[in-house]
């Protein structure tokens, strides 16, 4: 069973991590024009002939080599001879086996056929946004369907769901979760414009890759389906900013929204949970907390203000608030390095080890089994303050204070060590820029609170956007555990450039 949600303020144990979604559209770089004046060769050279070939007269597209460019012009005109024979010789048309229907497209030597060739040609081939092959046709690890990779995205095919091109943008989203052996399975969709003109979609055999400004990420089962009965993006909770993940029960399943978030357990059912609502259920520590599960979805109580029933209790609050103004958290993760972590939580993982990594462990492959610590990591807001420091100077101030929290609060687990290196960053004009950094460790403790990152304003009020973020380690049994967390972006009325 697929589904479930979380965000904000205090933290519970053993939290499943929210894969964070991918950039939105509006950091796209791939040129998805390159191919736009491409065309056959009118008259392939049969054999490599110098100074003849297309290569010789025309600048080479793609970043192909010439030898890769000559090699394909080769092969085109050995696709032509090879068509006109079959015309000109009914007989041998009878006897040959069926046709491969391979097809070159220069300067790329890689050949598309079959079905995957016919999806490609629809959608324009080289003038489309996947550009040109860069690989032959390929297997998958379960054996049955195919696939090409292209400069901008693949086109995958199973004989039940037929072929479909998946955008690189979008195959991230998909890489993460296992490709095709993975949660989502394989696309059953091509990408699809939505009605608002700015978000995108495709459908998998097990749920959906949706795409806006706010990111990329996935969406499955009766989480999907719920979501959709509330008006999907258009509605309250708007697109999905992270893929599902579980509860630290192992039952329960959650994804998180731009307006809130989405809870499912098998014996409540699927219900969002926004607003002052959100915040509360989150300072009780949400699932685990004396409330328990969402069993209902929240209604108008009286006077403006809305009412959900937990499993322990009924919280009351202010739906239009913005769920989000205290931050949200991640849990620690055991990893071999540093670095390993950091690749992980930046999605640095590119697509071709994604694949490698796929095909190595088949239908096990990036089936995201993790060892999660014993702490969580909150990064609070980005907020304005005024309050004097400790040397007597005041704001206004643009602060910032991540926490880690390990257990409950009433069950703290200690452990060996903890560190913190948080940054903010604050945008001027086009250009991000580092307003303040620091480090803070500690040991032998159960809560480490960053209270010194911040910055001081100059006193102008304008809107200036900033985010945070911090890095954590701790220490613990033996093991180290990371954990990176960026809390949304935020308009402060504060200059601090």
């Amino acid at each position: 069973m697929d589904n479930a949600a979380e965000a904000a303020a205090t933290p519970a144990p053993g939290r499943e991590d929210l894969e964070p979604a991918e950039p939105g559209f509006d950091d796209n770089t791939i040129d998805n024009d390159a191919g736009a004046d491409w065309h056959a060769t009118t008259d392939p050279e049969a054999t490599i002939t110098p100074g003849q070939m297309r290569s010789d007269n025309e600048d080479i597209p793609g970043g192909f080599t010439k030898e890769e460019a000559d090699r394909a012009e080769v092969q085109e005109a050995a696709e032509r001879q090879a068509q006109q024979d079959r015309a000109a010789n009914p007989l041998a048309r009878a006897l040959a086996a069926a046709p491969v229907n391979c097809t070159t497209y220069w300067p790329s030597p890689y050949k598309v056929c079959g079905a995957i060739r016919e999806k490609y040609d629809a959608i324009g081939g080289p003038t489309s946004f996947l550009t040109w092959p860069k690989s032959d046709e390929l297997g998958v690890p379960d054996g049955v369907g195919r696939r090409n990779e292209f400069v901008n995205g693949f086109i995958y095919w199973h004989p039940t769901t037929g072929a479909h091109p998946v955008t690189t943008h979008f195959s991230t989203v998909w890489a993460r979760n296992g490709w095709e052996a993975g949660r989502l399975g394989y696309p059953t969709t091509d990408e699809l414009g939505l009605s608002d003109g700015i978000g995108r979609k495709q459908s998998f055999q097990r749920g959906h890759i949706y795409g806006s400004l706010a990111g990329l990420a996935s969406i499955e089962g009766l989480i999907y389906d719920k979501w959709v009965t509330t008006g999907a993006e258009g509605g309250p909770l708007g697109y999905p900013t992270a893929d599902e993940a579980g509860a630290p029960d192992g039952v329960g399943r959650f994804n998180r929204f731009v307006g809130g978030m989405l809870y499912w357990h098998p014996t409540h059912g699927a219900h969002p949970v926004t607003g002052d609502i959100l915040d509360q259920w989150a300072d009780q520590g949400y699932e685990v907390g004396n409330a328990g599960y969402p069993i209902g979805d929240y209604y108008d109580s009286q006077d403006g203000w809305y009412e959900q029933e937990f499993e322990n209790t009924d919280i009351i609050g202010d739906i239009s608030a913005d769920p989000f103004d205290g931050g949200f958290y991640l849990p620690y993760i055991s990893f071999p390095t540093p670095l390993a972590a950091q690749r992980y939580f930046d999605n640095e993982v590119t697509l071709a080890e994604a694949q490698e990594q796929s095909e190595e462990n088949s239908v096990s492959a990036r089936s995201l089994k993790k060892e999660y610590g014993p702490c969580v990591l909150n990064p609070s807001a980005l907020h304005i303050r005024t309050d004097p420091r400790p040397d007597g100077d005041t704001g206004p101030y643009v602060a910032f204070k991540p926490q880690t929290q390990c257990g409950t609060k009433k069950a703290p687990i200690r452990v060996s060590s903890i560190h913190h290196h948080g940054r903010i960053m604050y945008k001027y004009y086009t250009k991000w820029n580092q307003a303040a950094e620091n480090d803070v460790s500690n040991t032998n403790s159960s809560s480490l609170l960053q209270k010194k990152l911040e910055e001081k304003c100059d006193g102008t009020a304008v809107n200036t956007l900033l985010w945070g973020s911090v890095q954590g380690t701790i220490v613990y049994n033996g093991k180290t555990y990371y954990a990176t967390v960026k809390p949304p972006q935020k308009k402060l009325d504060c200059r601090v450039h």
